[in-house]
């Protein structure tokens, strides 16, 4: 029987019944590799983002200090209180040192509070562009597998 049937199996299949199947494979590997470029691009904002993030972590490493000049100041401004008080020390001295106390302590708060100015919009904006350059790379891979999967229909 198999005799039979061997000629009807060997007949000969049209080259043009795959070739649509052939360029559809062909058009979703050209669009990874077109993916793998995008992907490769998408890595730099990525590492601008993480850089942005060491140099706060960097910054807010000195931020102990900065507040610790503060705190001293504030803490000579309370013992010149108390010598004043105790007559170990003069009005007028006192007076002058809790005012460079008091100079010393807004300074640095003002420090502070522009440096956290600073830190909050550049954050925001490093931020921001990171996402907005996440959704661009998806679109465009989205983009990528729309058209790959365009090569699919009959």
């Amino acid at each position: 029987i198999s005799v039979i049937f061997l000629p009807l199996c060997i007949c000969p299949i049209p080259e043009d019944r795959n070739i649509t199947l052939i360029r559809a494979l062909s058009g979703v590997g050209e669009a990874y590799k077109t993916i793998r470029i995008y992907h490769a691009a998408a890595c730099e904002p990525t590492t601008a983002l993480l850089d942005c993030l060491r140099d706060f972590v960097r910054l807010f490493t000195g931020f102990p200090s900065v507040m610790c000049l503060g705190k001293c100041a504030c803490i000579s401004s309370d013992e010149a209180d108390r010598l004043a008080a105790e007559g170990k020390l003069s009005r007028t001295d006192a007076s002058s040192i809790r005012t460079g106390s008091l100079v010393i302590a807004r300074s640095v708060q003002a420090e502070c509070n522009w440096i956290m100015e600073q830190l909050r919009t550049e954050y925001l904006a490093k931020f921001g562009e990171y996402l907005r350059e996440q959704a661009r790379f998806h679109r465009q891979i989205a983009d990528q597998l729309d058209q790959a999967a365009s090569l699919f229909r009959n």
